[in-house]
């Protein structure tokens, strides 16, 4: 485990400062609010995921997000939780809107630095997601909690290089079963660019706001995606009527 060095002041560099109590500062992405005692460490913190990893989640988004701008507040108000963070609603802050996200300020002393699996990186993700889980869809027949999330995670990690990480979101899907499992395995064989084309058309159609269950969903990735895949998740149980599968069809055909 890396040493978890306390920043110096540079670390404000570059940095706008909106409040001093608690002393809360801005980066492009984040904004970082602790007290004065983790200020820097919680700054260096979203400093580093911002770097070197906000920008591939941002080209796994396809399209430029509409939640782009994260208040991280490190606090130890809810040290109760068996959890590093928590993504809490979208609001407004000192002059600024974004997602509210809470982490656990103390975890800074006893995690390596920069912890990319769970804390700033997996609330952010729930953000930058929203909208398209509860903005410009209806999941609740398919829907599984962070069912998307953990998706998105899994790439995220494999294209960081993060191969621990990728194989333990992987197998945590693959353990819970149900759509949990389906879904981890149509990322394996067909990758990300199925849910990123996805997630690009509930953005570029705001009023569209589609139902998914499973023929609706199926119908939904195989005309974005560009192939039918209903093959795949009928061999995983799921039920796609006969007209789903003709529907999508002809959306192919009209593309050729």
């Amino acid at each position: 485990m890396k040493k978890n060095v306390e920043p110096d002041d540079s670390i404000f560099e570059g940095c706008e400062q909106v409040g001093s109590d608690p002393p809360a500062y801005k980066t492009t992405h984040y904004i970082v609010e602790a007290d004065p005692k983790y200020i820097r460490k919680s700054l260096s913190w979203a400093k580093y995921i911002e770097s070197h990893v906000y920008p591939t989640m941002i080209k796994m988004m396809g399209h430029k997000p509409t939640h782009n701008l994260h208040i991280l507040h490190f606090t130890d108000a809810f040290l109760g939780r068996k959890v590093i963070g928590t993504f809490c609603k979208f609001e407004f802050f000192r002059g600024f809107y974004g997602s509210r996200i809470r982490i656990i300020q103390k975890k800074l002393d006893k995690m390596p630095p920069y912890q990319k699996e769970g804390g700033i990186t997996h609330e952010t993700i729930h953000a930058l997601l929203e909208e398209a889980k509860n903005e410009r869809a209806q999941w609740t027949p398919i829907w599984k909690p962070e069912l998307l999330d953990r998706i998105f995670e899994m790439e995220l990690s494999n294209r960081l290089g993060d191969h621990e990480v990728r194989d333990r979101c992987y197998k945590k899907c693959l353990n819970k079963g149900d759509n949990y499992a389906v879904f981890a395995q149509f990322w394996n064989k067909y990758g990300w660019n199925p849910f990123q084309s996805l997630i690009v058309r509930l953005h570029n159609e705001p009023d569209s706001c589609p139902i998914f269950d499973q023929s609706t969903f199926v119908h939904y990735i195989s005309s974005c995606y560009g192939e039918d895949v209903s093959v795949f998740f009928e061999k995983q149980g799921w039920n796609i009527d006969k007209k789903t599968k003709e529907k999508i069809k002809e959306d192919l055909q009209q593309k050729e």
